[in-house]
């Protein structure tokens, strides 16, 4: 037994090899554990309880799962699979649906075949007494009928389909990748144009991040659509999205609002009322604060450390000249202090 849990190999139940795999409790994760046999195909699936989620995304129309025909197991059970011919196939008989229903009742959360083995994994185990060592057995007693019936499936035809979890990569990957080019597209239009009200320029841009989001959310969907996973891989692709589109919207709204602006550059000359400095880590930061105009109060700005040290609190100047921008929001062209 290790630090993080232990595996126990090529055990034998009534001439039936099995594998065990425990997890440790950690601070934020509970502990596994994972009973195992060896059934080799080229599909895979996992089952678990049914739930409120998949429940809802069935009846929008974004996921759709096998259903074997059988009532008390499709309303209970849910199947992640892409390997559609092959699990509709398995599931068809009996015994295999009741044994899976058998280890959900056990307290699994999950059984599955990655196309090696069959397994049942469920959390908070901690297999270490007599009533552990009997749940172990009774596990492997379910596993082996579904072990040997995928055996006898894979000469009714095999579908492996990697179709469904590419599409997931793709919707995933447009989620982050808005969320990169964003963060890039904002620190570059920052450094540009940078708008004297960044915060209200922000809150303005988000009337169009809305709709964008809804128009990304609406094509997620016809895209996902159709498949056990969608509700998935359409609620990851969302989250990744949901600060990756705001940001690389108000990031866009920045360069459109700066880039080529024909309008006349205004010098506004500020008495610098104080200055400081903040440390992170290893790195000091120079700023200094002025006054600006009414209802904005005093603000600050980061110098360089030269800068810093010609700064004479209440007698030195800083000059900022802005142009009015495309958008309407007064954006800084540069700043000198003097």
């Amino acid at each position: 037994m290790g630090f993080f849990g232990w595996v126990k190999p090529n055990f034998v139940l009534d001439g039936v090899c099995y594998e065990v795999n425990f997890t440790k409790r950690k601070k934020n994760r509970s502990g596994t554990l994972k009973v195992s046999l060896r059934a080799r195909s080229r599909a895979e699936f996992e089952v678990v309880k049914e739930s409120s989620l998949s429940g809802f995304a069935k009846s929008i129309g974004l996921s759709q799962e096998i259903q074997t025909g059988d009532p008390n197991f499709d309303d209970n059970c849910y199947i992640r699979t892409d390997s559609v011919r092959f699990t509709g196939a398995l599931l068809q008989n009996v015994a295999v649906r009741e044994q899976i229903q058998n280890l959900l009742r056990l307290g699994f959360d999950l059984v599955g075949h990655d196309g090696e083995r069959i397994f049942a994994s469920k959390s908070s185990a901690v297999p270490q007494d007599r009533e552990n060592e009997q749940l172990i057995h009774s596990t492997v007693r379910a596993l082996n009928p579904i072990s040997l019936q995928i055996q006898n499936t894979r000469a009714l035809g095999e579908d492996h389909t990697i179709s469904g979890s590419t599409k997931g990569t793709i919707a995933y990957s447009t989620g982050i990748g808005s969320l990169v080019c964003g963060v890039i597209l904002l620190i570059a239009g920052q450094s540009m144009y940078e708008p004297i009200q960044s915060w209200l320029f922000f809150l303005a841009s988000l009337n169009y991040s809305v709709v964008i989001f809804l128009i990304y959310a609406f094509v997620m969907y016809l895209f996902l659509k159709g498949r056990s996973r969608s509700h998935q891989q359409f609620l990851t692709a969302l989250f990744a999205s949901l600060v990756g589109i705001p940001l690389l919207t108000f990031g866009a709204l920045i360069f459109i609002n700066g880039r080529n602006d024909p309008g006349g550059a205004t010098a506004h000359d500020l008495l610098i009322t104080d200055k400081y400095t903040s440390r992170k880590k290893k790195t000091t930061k120079y700023h200094v604060k002025y006054m600006w105009g009414s209802g904005f109060g005093s603000v600050s700005r980061n110098v360089t450390s030269a800068e810093y040290n010609r700064v004479n609190v209440g007698q030195s100047r800083i000059e900022i000249t802005t142009k009015p921008g495309n958008l309407g929001y007064e954006w800084v062209v540069s700043t000198k202090i003097r």
